[in-house]
């Protein structure tokens, strides 16, 4: 079985994570994709059942694709084209996106951890479950985690530890890292439940001066109701919630409790938001909840977090493996945290939208709606930051604009076995991508492109490029000329040779 506890370990390893839920879990595989050797520890006994996240974005299902995993994902899923936006009459419009998934998938979180597990267990990382991290100690060279299994306490030496273990995380505590922000001040009460009167269209998302509803389809027939009832938003998060309560606050936004009935998750949701003070502590590294948490409006708490652990683990792994330059372990906060802090903006901006009473309050509301509803061009920009599509990293690459931004799913010519570009990204290895060929380097794959580098659906011209590198992440590393291919990949990969040894010509 994958999730079982096992024995007391003795070998020292690259990189202990803390946390199996979805962020530690794809961690876990791209560490061992590129060879490094990883433990994941994870305090429960076995999965929760019950799922916090039900959308994969646009972004996420391409990382999944880089990976070969989009298929399985999408084929289980439902691919919803639009998207509400703190419950406004006005839905985002996703079917404009420039991208392979132009939609929101709707999948629970439970079978995307099933998923992420079976691959990292199939690449070869280690599972143990009902171990628990009390106490994690840097020294010399590496770290000392100290655990609580089944057969008593041991200490795992790791050279790295990454925690993936939520907003609570005792990895972050025992890091000393600050979490900054404040608590829940509403809350909402969550039911996956059953409908006798399901609406027409399956889901809906509603605001009145009584609150606000979205209800979205589940696999089986089941149905998960959000219910913002303003008559309780200071019920403390630890109030159990009762399916009679959600049934009044149904009837009371909606003027029908729609039959709910046969519940079987029920949960009271707040609104904290916090952000770590640092995503990294010398050997420590944070991601997904560990590293920051936001109101649930939007649902982007797995992405948010899948794609830390994208960012996080090629750079994580080429240190392991000796390639890593020595500034490039510190850009993981350099670029991760202000996605992070720009998340929780537009988390909390939904949130106030999406509690809105008085009449100002809904004034502001109608206004945006409106203006969501005549301009093509807010639809867009909402539509592609909600799906991380708009995500750039800074680049001191000065050569091209396009330096730091997200690589397009670029068709490749004739001579190379795969035709897309994040088809040969799946083994986790730099792009190449010239107008000829460059001779082989173990850390890099290489294609040839369509002339002039044309991106796909004329999102832009790269003409003045006939060569990028492409980050194993999807994301432009840099794009020049031919010249100056080898100084690139010797900045990004350590050990690649120089100038003298490498040449496009």
């Amino acid at each position: 079985m994958l999730w079982s506890g096992l024995g007391v370990p003795s070998a020292v390893i690259d990189v202990a994570v803390v946390g199996a839920g979805a962020v530690g879990l794809w961690l876990a595989g791209e560490l061992r994709l590129a060879g490094a050797s990883v433990v994941v520890i994870e305090q429960a006994l076995q999965r929760s059942p019950h799922s916090r996240g039900l959308n994969i974005r646009a972004r996420t299902l391409e990382v999944l694709d880089m990976r070969g995993m989009a298929d399985a994902h999408v084929l289980e899923g439902r691919a919803v084209p639009t998207a509400h936006f703190a419950a406004l009459s006005a839905r985002l419009d996703m079917s404009v996106l420039s991208s392979r998934f132009p939609f929101m998938l709707v999948l629970p979180q439970v079978r995307t951890e099933e998923l992420f597990a079976e691959r990292a267990v199939a690449l070869g990382a280690e599972l143990r479950l009902g171990h628990r991290v009390p106490r994690v100690v840097q020294n010399d060279g590496g770290v000392d985690v100290a655990v609580d299994g089944p057969d008593g306490r041991y200490v795992q030496r790791a050279r790295f530890v990454v925690g993936c273990d939520g907003a609570r995380s005792s990895v972050r505590a025992a890091a000393e890292i600050e979490f900054d922000g404040y608590g829940t001040t509403r809350t909402a009460l969550l039911g996956d439940v059953e409908l006798s009167e399901p609406p027409e269209r399956g889901g809906l998302s509603v605001h009145r001066p009584e609150g606000s509803l979205i209800i979205v389809p589940m696999p089986g027939g089941r149905y998960r109701v959000v219910a913002k009832d303003v008559e309780r938003l200071s019920v403390p998060r630890s109030t159990e919630g009762t399916l009679e309560e959600l049934r009044e606050s149904t009837r009371r936004i909606l003027g029908s409790d729609l039959g709910a009935r046969n519940p079987t998750w029920l949960a009271r949701v707040g609104n904290a938001s916090r952000l770590a003070r640092a995503y990294r502590r010398e050997r420590i590294f944070l991601a997904g909840d560990a590293a920051h948490i936001h109101p649930p409006q939007g649902g982007q708490g797995l992405n948010l977090g899948v794609q830390d652990a994208m960012n996080l683990g090629w750079k994580l792994a080429a240190e392991v493996n000796g390639t890593a330059p020595g500034w490039l372990l510190d850009s993981y906060e350099r670029e991760r945290r202000p996605v992070g802090e720009s998340v929780i903006e537009i988390a909390r901006a939904q949130e106030e939208l999406a509690s809105a009473t008085t009449p100002g309050e809904m004034a502001v509301r109608d206004l945006f709606a409106e203006i969501l509803s005549e301009h093509p061009d807010v639809n867009r920009s909402l539509a592609e930051r909600v799906s991380a599509l708009a995500v750039a990293y800074p680049s001191e690459e000065a050569s091209h604009r396009l330096a730091g931004h997200r690589a397009p799913d670029l068709q490749l010519d004739g001579r190379v076995s795969v035709g897309r570009l994040w088809e040969l990204l799946r083994d986790g290895r730099f792009a190449l991508l010239t107008r000829r060929y460059a001779p082989q380097q173990p850390q890099i794959e290489h294609a040839a492109v369509t002339p002039a580098m044309a991106l796909e659906q004329g999102v832009a011209q790269c003409s003045s490029a006939d060569s990028a590198l492409v980050r194993p992440d999807g994301y432009f590393a840099w794009l020049g000329s031919g010249e100056q291919t080898a100084t690139a990949c010797a900045r990004w990969i350590e050990g690649v040779p120089g100038p003298a040894r490498v040449s496009v010509d």
